[in-house]
């Protein structure tokens, strides 16, 4: 994905972050940890019928959004199988999220191309 985001004209992401206890951030690695245990994927399917049958198999937006959740950083709330990646941003009406930094990749792709 990353490699096609590389080829895109203009194409960047932008990254933030939210403070957050070491509480939460041990509630989130936990299950984190537990996820993996269990096993998880990709929720291919769910491109099709926006629904999971399994409670591992997440696309990214639903993935983020039920680790905050869990963690009880969730500043919207939603059906994590409704949430969209832009729903972040859009939805974080008292400006919980903070601006970390911006990755440029056709900025990223010349520099490498010079080396």
């Amino acid at each position: 994905m990353l490699e096609r985001l590389t080829q895109n004209n203009g194409s960047a992401v932008i990254v933030y972050r939210l403070r957050a206890t070491c509480e939460q951030k041990r509630i989130i690695l936990d299950k984190v940890y537990q996820i993996n245990m269990e096993g998880s994927a990709y929720n291919l399917l769910g491109l099709v019928v926006k629904h999971s049958y399994q409670p591992n198999i997440m696309f990214c937006s639903q993935f983020v959004y039920t680790m905050l959740k869990t963690a009880y950083l969730n500043y919207f709330d939603m059906y994590a199988t409704h949430v969209k990646p832009t729903d972040f941003v859009e939805l974080d009406y008292y400006r919980k999220l903070e601006f970390a930094y911006e990755i440029n990749f056709n900025e990223a792709s010349s520099s490498r191309e010079g080396m």
